[in-house]
């Protein structure tokens, strides 16, 4: 049960949750947010409040005391920031903030 709580493990629930509106750019070491019309450097803060709301739904699922000590560590901000560092390689973009800006577009136009 250890390994339902890693940063690796969470990293990947938050991937989970939030691969349609969250990408990170490593060429300029941003996260931006899908605000419904384009993508938006995260200058909000929203990158943190949905890693919040993620581990805080940990402590919700767990099921027993095993559980619920794993999901209260992982509310610790070394281990959100864990969690965020591993996403970057699952949710990261290969592509420079001008081509988010295109897929944008393009996303825009759709019905």
């Amino acid at each position: 049960m250890t390994d339902l709580y890693t940063d690796l493990a969470n990293a990947r629930k938050f991937a989970k949750q939030h691969h349609k509106d969250l990408r990170y750019v490593a060429k300029s070491r941003r996260w931006y947010v899908w605000n419904g019309k384009r993508w938006c450097p995260d200058d909000t803060g929203e990158l943190q409040r949905r890693a919040t709301a993620t581990v805080e739904g940990f402590l919700k699922k767990a099921v027993d005391s095993s559980e619920q000590k794993y999901a209260v560590a992982a509310q610790a901000a070394r281990r959100i920031a864990g969690m965020l560092e591993l996403a970057t390689y699952t949710l990261r973009s290969g592509c420079s903030v001008l081509t988010i800006s295109a897929h944008a577009l393009l996303r825009s136009r759709r019905p």
